[in-house]
Formats: C-alpha cells, structure tokens, sequence
C-alpha cells in the first residue's frame, strides 16, 4: 500500500472542505483552544483539508505577494528565465510552462509557470542544515526587483501561521500544546508561486495533476479564481472555491505518516477553466531536516501497530524531490 493510498484509510464522502476560526489558538482560553483541536483533528481524519479564518496574517501582506506575482509572469520570457532552477541545486527558481507533471498516469506536461523560494541558511544554523539541499540561496528576478520584499514578508506571515497550526495539531492528537514547537523552529519551509494562464475553451489538460504533497503541512493562498479540487471517500471531486479572508490547509504525506495516518493526506488537483489568469501561493511547511519522523505514541495503540519505519526529515522530503526531478527527466528522454 503506497502513501497516497495509506494516507485516505479515513476520507468520508464529504462535500465541502470546513472552515475553523483559529482565532482561539492566538487569544483564547485552554478550552476554547481544545475545541480548535478537537475541529482540527476531525478535519484532518475526515477530509485531510480545511480553511482557517481570523489568522491575523494582514491582506495587505497577501495582496503585495500577490501584486508582485503576477507583475513577474507578465514579463518576456527571457527576463523569466534569468531564475531558472536549473541555476539553482537548491530547488530554487522558475520553472516554465509544461516542465512538471504531478500525476505520472498522464502523458502530459502541465500548462503552468512557477518560482520556488526557500529557507536562506542562517549564520548560526547547525551543520545538518548546511549540508541541506532544502536550504540555500534563493534566486532573485531582477526584473521585478520587488518580489523579494514582497516573498520574505510574506513567508515570515506562513511562519507565525505554522506555529499555531503547530499547536492546533498538537492539542488534536493529545499532546502537549508546545509538542511540535522546538521540531520546527529551524523549519525548511518551502513557497512556491503558480501561474495559470488562460486555458483555451475545450481544453482538458489540468493546470495542475492529481498528487499529494510531500511536506508536513501546506498553507494555500488563492486568488479570485477557483480551480482547486480535492478528492472525497466517495471518489468525487470537491470544489475548493476561493474564500475571502482565508487559508487553505491541507495535510502532507510526512505528516500522514508520523501520525500513523490518523491524519489524511489527500489527493487534490487544479484546473483553470475561467478564462482569466489565476496565481495561487503554496507554502508547504517542513519540520527541522534532523527531527525524526517516528509514529506518535497517541497515534499507535495494540490493534494499530506503526504503519512506516522512522525517518529524518531532511533526508525523507530531499529523497522525494530528486526523485521527482529523475523521474520527470526520464519521462522527458522517453518522449
């Protein structure tokens, strides 16, 4: 049984992703910050996505990322590819239109554009993390010389947002509230920004293959434009639509597998069928490459043996990432 298909042992035949007011998590008494968790937890178990409102992250944050996203793909190719991540051996910089595929059961490359950005080594980050692929200089456009400002505010908001999905988590799975805190205070973040343009009327390529994501946990930003979809238990496809004022979170694979998979990592996809461009903004969210990923002692009881043998971190999400990249080149070779 692979990850993808372990990580939806529990997805129930919903039809909306819910909404959960972390507003407690920042502010709130002990047990209204229980009641977060106890939200969380079901969210996870049952559908493996949910929104967060009232984060605290300002919109003028977003909307600058945003701003300056869309002010990037709007430049000549060229000037693009001046950050391309074949520059970079950090998984760093841009990547064209049709030079991923998510979904390997489809023949096609995918009609969109990103940029990746990661955690910068810092001065005083212990030796595991200079040995990381997963840190590392970022590349910088200088065709849109704002972009930087714009992503660094904009993942030190992810940051403050992860720490209290970190507690959010924790009280969901019976831990100690700070539980996850000191895993991740070196945390190999990862932002990535998407472009999709216009698709032409008829097509049926999607912007984006089904897949799961590989990190802990991953906090979406959306445009106006609504295209992202996630699988239920009853194999249909539910609409994510844009919300106002929201995050969307969803569960990661190396999450899945630390919590035995009482949480879900589950199967999403996007297509945009709207005629407009849509831009989203994926933060996915990484524990510190040294912390051990072992099945929680709340997550495995005698009828409910560890699932997965432990790993690193670091050395489990890097193992996945070049694994991608051989594949996608060989598929290229292939074809």
């Amino acid at each position: 049984m692979n990850e993808v298909e372990s990580g939806r042992v529990h997805v129930a035949a919903f039809e909306e992703v819910p909404q959960i007011d972390i507003a407690p998590l920042l502010r709130g008494s002990t047990e209204a910050r229980r009641r977060v968790g106890n939200a969380v937890h079901d969210a996870c178990r049952d559908v493996g996505f949910f929104y967060v409102r009232n984060h605290r992250i300002a919109q003028a944050t977003v909307d600058d990322l945003f701003r300056e996203t869309a002010r990037f793909y709007a430049q000549p190719e060229d000037a693009k590819r001046e950050i391309h991540a074949s520059k970079s051996r950090f998984f760093r910089g841009y990547s064209g239109l049709y030079e991923e595929r998510h979904d390997a059961t489809t023949d096609y490359y995918e009609p969109h554009e990103v940029i990746d950005f990661g955690r910068e080594n810092a001065p005083d980050d212990p030796p595991e993390c200079a040995g990381s692929l997963l840190y590392g200089p970022n590349l910088w456009p200088s065709c849109t010389p704002g972009l930087r400002a714009a992503v660094e505010a904009y993942y030190a908001a992810m940051l403050e947002v992860s720490n209290a999905l970190l507690r959010a988590f924790a009280l969901a799975l019976a831990l100690p509230e700070d539980y996850f805190l000191d895993k991740f205070d070196r945390a190999a973040g990862a932002l990535r920004l998407l472009h999709y343009p216009p698709q032409p009327a008829g097509e049926t390529r999607l912007g984006l293959g089904a897949h799961t994501d590989y990190e802990m946990f991953t906090i979406l930003a959306q445009d106006a434009n609504p295209g992202l979809q996630v699988l239920n238990g009853a194999g249909e496809w539910i609409d994510i639509p844009p919300a106002a004022g929201t995050f969307v979170v969803n569960i990661g694979d190396l999450m899945a597998r630390w919590t035995n998979d009482r949480f879900t990592s589950n199967v999403h996809r996007a297509a945009n069928r709207t005629g407009r461009h849509r831009y989203s903004v994926p933060f996915f969210m990484g524990a510190n490459v040294n912390t051990e990923i072992r099945c929680l002692k709340s997550c495995t009881g005698p009828d409910d043996p560890p699932r997965y043998p432990p790993v690193l971190a670091g050395a489990h999400i890097e193992a996945r990432l070049v694994e991608l990249q051989h594949a996608l080149m060989e598929a290229k070779r292939a074809s």
